[in-house]
């Protein structure tokens, strides 16, 4: 993991390097290590108050960057609620219908 993820949890736990990290125990939502260090590093960067935005936020932000055909930068959010909100999308998308039964028929070849 790079040390920028680390380093906003090193100032917040007070700790002068990773080694202090050592049999800290941490709970998180995800089960995925990284991802729940990812989450942890921004509650360490916002105070330990990060607070997910919306999904329309998200879109938002998607929006605003392709438009300057640009990459989204999610950065600044946790890796659960950008897969959340673009599954979302996925799943109640009218061209969702039109992908599925293309799959399914490429499946059927």
């Amino acid at each position: 993991m790079p040390y920028k993820f680390l380093k906003p949890i090193l100032a917040y736990k007070r700790l002068k390097s990773p080694s202090g990290l050592k049999g800290t125990p941490f709970v998180s939502p995800s089960g995925n290590p990284f991802t729940a260090l990812r989450l942890l590093s921004l509650q360490a960067r916002h105070g330990g108050k990060y607070a997910p935005p919306s999904v329309r936020a998200l879109y938002a932000q998607a929006v605003e960057a392709l438009a300057k055909m640009e990459c989204p930068d999610f950065s600044d959010t946790d890796d659960e609620t950008v897969y959340a909100a673009f599954v979302s999308m996925y799943a109640t998308a009218p061209w969702r219908w039109r992908l599925d039964a293309e799959t399914q028929a490429r499946r059927r070849q």
